[in-house]
């Protein structure tokens, strides 16, 4: 087994730890500490997922896009992202932080030394120890659950003989919703020319009295009546106690037969932290202070841990209202923002480029999103205005492509967001 030393490692190569490290890389050319600090990403993969295309993913069908054409615009690859940037990408699966020896275990026996450490490998799927979700449900959390979805439901649809198979999925949030909105489209399409015949018989199953739940009433009502449009059906108000092979078995005694079962019913912290020695809330949750930082509980608390957390792998709380930052892309990109930040203010201390060091804290806002469902629909909620339909679906093209000019060149982001565009218009 080798050691190698890195002087800053990031772990994860999601929304946030891809923005921490392009802002450190550049950040770190702007001290000009780029030869005295080594950059390390760490991911599983060799590339970076849009994740919030993946039902899009799942729902294509084969004569609208091929494997290759789906992975082109969910995908890319982390080497050309970070392009000449002092950046190395080590491919692999980190299995446990050694936080008293400021260490890293790989699955391939390496170790990796750091100085600092930005945590952001994202949160892992949540059973909530309900028997049979592992055996028998298709989780959606990666392109590799994605593609595997899509080959079912399309060996599925290829066998269908005029009777209805059954999806059930599990968990009402956004990727429920938005899943059961695509599939609708797909295997029950409608024209001008012929009836409404649908392949399939979709439900959705969540233990809260209604979709999505935490959204604001107007995003839950128009969302209701846009899955009632589509012919979603529902069973909302019962958690699931047991998954069989065939059927969902509600606590209120109800059974929900299927033919396919897809769990999208919750996220949870990934074990390498839960284990890691870094301070915990009484739930067990991993936090992080309003600077990113996680806590060491045997560190003086005047003294800086060097380590970070950003996005849904950690729980952030805010100290004045007692919310906390929701899982989403945006509060993963302004985390990872203010973890890059400090993490350079505390070089430019260490390196005697400046005489005291001006770190940033997080601010908890309220986060604009949009929920697709279904074709050329979603809704849209920005401060207080909701709005839904076309205009829904044309600010989530136009969120995605803000995305991509991010992390990527102009011209780059033009060739993959007009070749989505093409995919998913023609798979609607």
């Amino acid at each position: 087994m080798t050691t190698k030393r890195s002087e800053i490692v990031i772990v994860g190569a999601g929304f946030g730890g891809l923005r921490a490290t392009v802002l450190l890389a550049r950040g770190l050319r702007r001290l000009g500490c780029s030869a005295q600090y080594k950059i390390q990403l760490v991911e599983a993969h060799s590339y970076h997922t849009y994740t919030p295309t993946l039902y899009e993913v799942a729902t294509t069908a084969q004569q609208a896009a091929s494997m290759r054409g789906l992975r082109d615009v969910v995908t890319v690859s982390l080497k050309e992202l970070v392009g000449s940037l002092p950046v190395e990408v080590v491919v692999g699966r980190v299995e446990s932080v050694e936080v008293d020896e400021k260490k890293l275990r790989l699955d391939s026996g390496e170790a990796l030394n750091y100085e600092y450490v930005v945590l952001a490998p994202g949160a892992q799927v949540n059973d909530f120890g309900i028997v049979g979700i592992s055996e028998y449900a298709f989780p959606l959390k990666t392109f590799t659950d994605a593609v595997r979805l899509r080959e079912k439901i399309t060996m599925l649809s290829e066998g269908w003989s005029g009777k209805e198979f059954k999806v059930v999925i599990g968990g009402a949030g956004p990727t429920g919703v938005e899943l059961a909105g695509e599939l609708s489209q797909w295997l029950c399409p409608e024209s001008e020319m012929l009836p409404k015949t649908c392949r399939a018989a979709i439900t959705l199953v969540d233990g809260a009295p209604t979709v999505l739940p935490g959204f604001v009433p107007a995003v839950v009502a128009r969302a209701q009546r846009r899955l009632d449009e589509l012919g979603v059906a529902g069973e909302y108000g019962s958690f699931i106690s047991e998954v069989t092979e065939s059927d969902v078995r509600l606590i209120n005694g109800a059974t929900v037969p299927y033919d396919l079962f897809v769990w999208t019913g919750g996220i949870k912290q990934p074990e390498i932290l839960k284990n890691s020695g870094f301070a915990k809330d009484e739930r067990g949750a991993v936090l992080v202070d309003e600077q990113m930082q996680l806590g060491i509980p045997a560190l003086d608390e005047r003294m800086r841990s060097h380590a970070y957390g950003v996005g849904d792998a950690v729980c952030f709380v805010d100290s004045v209202s007692g919310k906390m930052a929701p899982a989403t892309a945006t509060a993963a990109l302004d985390q990872a923002a203010v973890a890059a930040a400090n993490i350079l203010e505390e070089i430019a201390f260490a390196t005697h480029k400046k005489t005291r060091p001006a770190f940033v804290s997080y601010q908890l806002r309220d986060y604009p999103y949009v929920i697709p469902i279904g074709g050329k629909f979603a809704i849209a909620k920005v401060r207080s205005f909701v709005f839904a339909g076309f205009g829904g679906w044309l600010l989530k093209l136009l969120v995605e492509f803000k995305y991509l000019v991010s992390i990527m060149s102009f011209a780059r982001a033009v060739v993959i967001w007009t070749k989505g565009v093409r995919v998913y218009v023609k798979n609607d």
